[in-house]
């Protein structure tokens, strides 16, 4: 039954440009600094975030809009 949910909620829930690109700024403010749009969280980031946590991002949007 999770198996189910999980390839549902990944092949079905809808995540718009918009969000790819706040998350792509966020991961990008991670690991370059001043040049992200979110500069400002720049001083509390010891290490920059891998290109899979723009992917782990993604997955955690889409659960919580199926959950909402």
């Amino acid at each position: 039954m999770l198996l189910e949910i999980q390839t549902f909620v990944r092949e079905t829930v809808f995540v718009h440009d918009s969000m790819y690109s706040y998350i792509a700024d966020i991961v990008r403010s991670t690991r370059f600094g001043s040049e992200g749009k979110l500069a400002s969280i720049r001083p509390y980031i010891h290490l920059g975030a891998s290109p899979r946590a723009s992917i782990a991002f993604v997955q955690a949007a889409k659960v919580l809009a199926f959950m909402e």
